[in-house]
């Protein structure tokens, strides 16, 4: 199997990500995942260009093997299939997102699979970045200071991600930090235990939610 690195650096790992985005074979699978001349073409300049800038190209053990799984997401993404339509059509994100991240104990990761999450997780906090206004606002106001509320949904949401990108975890979603975050909304002793056990519920129901218009569940699955 090539290597992906050379003594000669990082010109030798551009120059054979070049390469296989020149491959004919490589070339045909984006086009038919795609099924459009211009997303396979964007796909594969998109894919190049996520791998090229990574830090450390030399964890991954079969280059071409993990191009082609990065571009059948990226062009997953570029058709709009990371689009969620309902939020029950996510069960259990949150959960799905904590777990991938909470128990440290688990056999290491092949390091191609520490590459995608990187990759993917990147992917997320750009598109959360770029559409944070209309996301924001599409968050139900629950509390009486609604824009305080819609913000920490966001803001949970965004440390989600970063927290599985880098492979390690969170409790931005525990009772605790929400109530840190919140405390006049979350704390049991404003509202009642039963208000407030409702409130952290729909809270994380929030960020499911938020998370599902654009992230696909098996993207978080083993």
């Amino acid at each position: 199997m090539p290597s992906t690195t050379t003594p000669g650096g990082r010109p030798d790992f551009l120059r054979r990500l070049q390469e296989i985005r020149e491959d004919p074979q490589v070339k045909a699978l984006a086009m038919r995942r795609a099924g459009d001349r211009e997303i396979a073409h964007d796909a594969l300049q998109e894919t190049y260009c996520a791998l090229a800038s990574m830090s450390n190209p030399e964890q991954i053990r079969d280059l071409r093997a993990y191009f082609c799984r990065v571009l059948i997401r990226q062009v997953y993404r570029l058709r709009g299939q990371l689009q969620a339509a309902r939020t029950e059509d996510f069960p259990g994100l949150v959960d799905v997102l904590q777990d991938a991240t909470s128990d440290l104990s688990r056999p290491a990761e092949p390091s191609d699979e520490t590459a995608s999450r990187h990759v993917l997780a990147r992917w997320w906090l750009d598109h959360l970045a770029r559409h944070r206004a209309d996301l924001t606002g599409k968050v139900p106001g629950r509390s009486p200071d609604r824009d305080r509320y819609r913000k920490l949904i966001v803001a949970v949401a965004e440390r989600l991600i970063a927290a599985y990108g880098a492979g390690v975890a969170s409790d931005a979603l525990s009772n605790e930090a929400l109530r840190d975050e919140y405390p006049e909304w979350f704390a049991a002793g404003e509202c009642g235990s039963g208000n407030a056990q409702q409130r952290f519920s729909r809270a994380r129901t929030d960020v499911a939610g938020l998370l599902g218009s654009f992230v696909r569940p098996d993207d978080l699955r083993p």
